[in-house]
């Protein structure tokens, strides 16, 4: 989600520089909701619990940032947030076992 980062920084460069507090505080939102997408993707394979957490952490944040902010695109970011942890979820239960027995 580099778009995400991208457009976060220009909000909050942007909410800074015409004193919107209200964007300012959303794109911080933003970048902090791009970063833990990234290091969400990076435990989807090993660890999807650890992706479910933090996946659901960004539809949190990017939902309730995008319902009272003037930046709207965050409530696309938490949909799509919850689309990866409907996919974390699947991959969790797809997972094989370890059955506790050493070769």
């Amino acid at each position: 989600m580099v778009l995400a980062l991208v457009q976060s920084c220009a909000v909050g460069v942007g909410g800074s520089i015409f004193e919107e507090e209200n964007l300012a505080t959303a794109g911080a939102v933003g970048l902090l909701s791009g970063v833990l997408f990234g290091v969400g993707g990076a435990f989807a394979f090993k660890l999807p619990k650890v992706s479910i957490g933090i996946f659901a952490t960004v539809t949190l944040l990017s939902l309730v940032a995008g319902l009272t902010t003037e930046y709207k695109d965050l409530i696309f970011y938490g949909i799509v947030a919850v689309i990866l942890v409907v996919l974390s979820v699947v991959a969790h239960r797809r997972t094989p076992r370890e059955s506790g027995k050493s070769p």
